[in-house]
């Protein structure tokens, strides 16, 4: 009976792997796996930067009791993660390698499943192609962020949403209860999942009756609720208000600040960036103009389902942008992630659109050549510009780091440090580290927190000047009291400058 239930299963993977979009997803896949591996392993050891210190201060505070005032702005999971992988003992590297590149590569396979569901094969296989080679994506998957993991959250639960619509109603119920539930953690990893919903929400609008007026919405905000509440619950216990966080990114003087500021019009500016190739983007455009049919069959979508997934399509994309133009008024790349599915899947549109298009001129397999030539050039020139942006990022803000370890080995444990690069100086010296006072008399006033026994100044933070003008005065009229116990350097225009300095105040 074994015998014959291996040989099943023998059979099964044989006849996925006769399916050549399988073969060809599964060789990009374990490609993807080989380059990511390399440079994980060049990139080893490289110094964190201000937002994963922050992550990785708050994740020690919680494995080893490090002392760290925890920002309420932050989203709970991936620290929460972090936690139990510190206390199984990995160290910073690894904890990176099952966090974020685990993540990435799993986000491939959801990937390829989503846009399959949706549309074919082909155009999941271009999609994740796209998605793999990109250097901005695989930038990131060697840095704390929290941006891969979040990502991944959100295309699990567009997967299981569209895939809960294809199934009998007894599996759609559990798709929607996982789809929900892959809502939940990507917003405790990442607050701006929320706006999922503006994805979905003017999606599901379509066929109200067949989702609203049924058990399907209880079966996703179940897990909804119930995945929020301990985190709702713990904001009340730290703040007094459960949706503190909320306040941190849109409260009445946050929300006033950033609409004050012009429209972020700027924002459309960082698409090319997810290509890294001219080509690339051209492409991407040709397919947005496969989308015309949504204008032309307005009328028909509810009723065809093409024109549905045609709809959710645009609004991934077109969401992110707009959210961070007229709510956030200002962006990164990182923070229009949530388009990604969606960009790609345009991209792959707009391949499937040029081949469509030369099969009436070029017979045979010449074109299919050619496609796969055009994609090699585009990963290849991905692949230069991901290897000189990591080479050029790889040490940066070393002397940080090395400011931080030797404080953790000569400052005693209940030492109190102020720095303006206080989360980095945080993360790898472990003894509290508060941000560096603007002027003299702020720094005498925040002795309330007990007696300072060293000051940080870097160069690295925009208030350097401001601080170099304070602590240089400071230095000079009290000789007696503070000392530079040790200075990192590093080349600035090709010269040897001070980068970090550390001042030890004698009580």
């Amino acid at each position: 009976m074994e015998d014959i239930k291996i040989e099943k299963r023998k059979e099964k993977i044989l006849r996925w792997l006769k399916d050549p979009y399988n073969l060809t997803f599964l060789l990009v896949l374990v490609s993807t796996i080989a380059i990511r591996l390399y440079y994980f392993v060049s990139t080893y050891g490289q110094p964190l930067w201000w937002d994963e210190s922050e992550y990785v201060s708050t994740a020690k505070k919680w494995a080893f009791g490090s002392p760290y005032d925890i920002s309420i702005q932050r989203q709970p999971l991936f620290p929460i993660l972090m936690t139990g992988l510190f206390k199984l003992g990995f160290n910073l590297d690894f904890i990176k390698l099952f966090l974020v590149l685990v993540p990435y590569f799993l986000t491939i396979i959801a990937l390829y499943y989503f846009a399959k569901t949706l549309y074919d094969k082909k155009i999941a296989l271009i999609a994740t192609f796209l998605f793999a080679v990109s250097w901005n994506i695989s930038f990131w998957t060697y840095r704390f962020s929290t941006d891969i993991l979040g990502l991944l959250f959100a295309v699990l639960c567009l997967l299981f949403f569209v895939k809960a619509e294809k199934v009998d109603y007894k599996r759609s119920l559990i798709f929607y209860a996982l789809s929900g539930a892959f809502l939940s953690l990507g917003i405790l990893t990442r607050l701006p999942n929320v706006f999922l919903i503006a994805m979905i929400g003017p999606y599901i609008l379509i066929k109200a009756k067949d989702f609203i007026l049924s058990k399907k919405i209880i079966y996703f905000l179940i897990p909804v609720i119930l995945l929020m509440l301990p985190y709702l619950y713990y904001n009340f216990s730290v703040s007094g208000d459960p949706f503190t966080f909320f306040q941190t990114y849109f409260g009445g003087d946050v929300a006033g600040e950033k609409l004050s500021k012009p429209v972020a019009w700027g924002v459309f500016s960082l698409i090319p960036l997810y290509f890294g190739w001219m080509p690339y983007l051209l492409v991407f455009f040709l397919g947005l103009l496969t989308f015309y049919t949504v204008l032309i069959g307005f009328d028909l979508i509810p009723k065809k389902d093409n024109l549905r997934y045609d709809v959710l399509i645009l609004l991934i994309f077109i969401a992110p942008f707009l959210i961070l133009a007229f709510g956030e008024r200002r962006y990164e790349e990182r923070w229009a992630y949530l388009a990604l599915p969606a960009i790609t899947i345009i991209f792959a549109r707009g391949i499937v659109l040029i081949e469509n298009f030369f099969k009436k001129y070029i017979k045979g397999r010449i074109i299919l050549y050619l496609i796969i030539i055009f994609l090699l050039f585009g990963a290849y020139a991905n692949i230069k510009m991901l290897d000189s942006t990591l080479i050029s990022k790889k040490d940066s803000f070393s002397q940080l780091r090395d400011a931080g370890i030797y404080l953790k080995n000569i400052a005693p444990a209940d030492s109190l440090i102020f720095s303006n690069s206080h989360p980095q100086i945080s993360a790898y010296s472990e003894r509290l580290t508060l941000p560096m006072p603007m002027t003299e008399e702020d720094y005498y006033n925040n002795l309330s927190d007990g007696e300072v026994d060293y000051v940080v100044a870097s160069i690295f933070e925009n208030n350097f000047r401001e601080i170099n003008i304070w602590t240089d005065n400071f230095v000079k009229n009290n000789t007696n009291s503070v000392e530079i116990v040790q200075v990192f350097s590093g080349l600035i225009n090709n010269q040897e400058a001070p980068m970090v300095v550390v001042y030890k105040i004698n009580h």
